[in-house]
């Protein structure tokens, strides 16, 4: 019986998560978000540079179904697809909306029966670079490198009542706004960077993945 220790930054604390309480236009869909990795959850507490709370909990993951983007094939493909279904992502030209609607179709997967999405976080430089790759401005694998590259940007997304009821708040950290907040610009920076120095030799853009 899988056990693990969850950790979900906010501006309060959350010792009674609700389900449905949240934003409803999250990167895939309605839930209680959270994170196994605390220094995450510090950025996402103190996203405005406010200090903020880092709530702690537990959670038994028998019984929950599970799905998991990162096994999937083609899961950058699949992570966008469950964006571009659940987020406002602004489209601004006709190929973003042709592209978008292709990456839907083909790849969005059906996640109705499971009460965990696990995947890749949608922070300030994924959402720049998911319009780019649908704008034809950076590669498939740029998108892939920028995903798999950050080891701390999976999250895991509670999408139904029973698998937020079998949360167990244990405890909370109060953390200070703006060192956090620095930590999170100077990461988002370096992983740019890197991202864009990211050379392939035989790029795949996706004009290449429809044409296929």
């Amino acid at each position: 019986m899988e056990k693990l220790v969850l950790y979900h930054g906010s501006e309060r604390i959350v010792e009674r998560p609700e389900f449905m309480k949240g934003v409803a236009h999250n990167d895939f869909g309605a839930g209680f978000y959270a994170t196994k990795e605390e220094a995450i959850a510090k950025e996402w507490a103190c996203g405005d540079g406010n200090d903020g709370y880092v709530n702690i909990y537990s959670i038994s993951l028998e019984g929950l179904k599970v799905f998991d983007i990162t096994k999937e094939k083609n899961a950058s493909l699949v992570w966008l697809a469950l964006l571009l279904k659940n987020r406002r992502l602004r489209i601004g030209s006709a190929k973003q909306k042709t592209a978008r609607d292709f990456v839907v179709e083909n790849y969005l997967p059906d996640v109705r029966a499971y009460d965990i999405i696990v995947g890749y976080r949608g922070d300030d430089s994924y959402f720049s670079f998911a319009r780019a790759f649908l704008d034809g401005e950076i590669s498939f694998g740029q998108l892939d490198k920028m995903l798999t590259l950050d080891k701390l940007c999976l999250q895991y997304a509670l999408v139904s009542d029973k698998a937020v009821k079998s949360l167990r708040f244990s405890d909370v950290l109060v953390e200070d706004g703006s060192d956090c907040y620095y930590k999170r610009k100077e990461r988002d920076s370096k992983l740019r960077e890197e991202v864009l120095s990211f050379v392939e030799k035989s790029p795949k853009y996706i004009s290449d993945i429809m044409e296929r």
